[in-house]
């Protein structure tokens, strides 16, 4: 079995992308990360999905257009406060890793697994990490799991933590 918390090389730092949704399996998560996880040299990418299906949705067809200006200035303020919320998680990530990393926020629209798993492609990243909610195998089936669309779906290893 590889050893992923070994650098790839001594001289180069890892990709790392943290999934956070804000919650406290997200926090766990990162935890986790800086505690056991994170070398000095590393990249962390937080990453947040701005999911668009809990914006409200614009019906053209029969919205008149200062409904529609309400619409978008609604999905204007979540995508700022989704960057503040970023921001904030980002400092006190770097307050409580004791490794000198580099930190970065994405925050994006979109729906969370896709996004998560197309991001750590295009940042070659080493490895994702995601909380889990632990609403168990059944809420799968019928929520759905960002958890368990990245382990399908991503072309690296994911840590999911617990």
């Amino acid at each position: 079995m590889q050893d992923f918390t070994k650098g790839l090389n001594a001289d180069v730092g890892r990709t790392i992308l943290i999934a956070t949704d804000y919650t406290s399996s997200s926090a766990r998560a990162m935890d986790w990360s800086a505690k056991n996880l994170l070398q000095d040299g590393d990249e962390v990418y937080l990453v947040h999905a701005v999911n668009e299906e809990y914006s409200v949705a614009t019906d053209l067809e029969f919205g008149e257009l200062s409904v529609v200006m309400a619409e978008q200035d609604m999905r204007d303020k979540l995508f700022e406060q989704a960057k503040k919320n970023a921001e904030k998680w980002k400092n006190s990530f770097l307050d409580q890793s004791l490794k000198k990393v580099k930190v970065t926020t994405v925050v994006e629209f979109g729906s969370p697994g896709p996004l998560i798993v197309s991001k750590a492609q295009i940042l070659n990243s080493t490895m994702i990490v995601v909380g889990s909610h632990g609403k168990g195998t059944l809420s799968e089936i019928f929520l759905g799991s960002v958890s368990a669309y990245c382990l399908h779906h991503a072309k690296r290893p994911v840590i999911v933590v617990n």
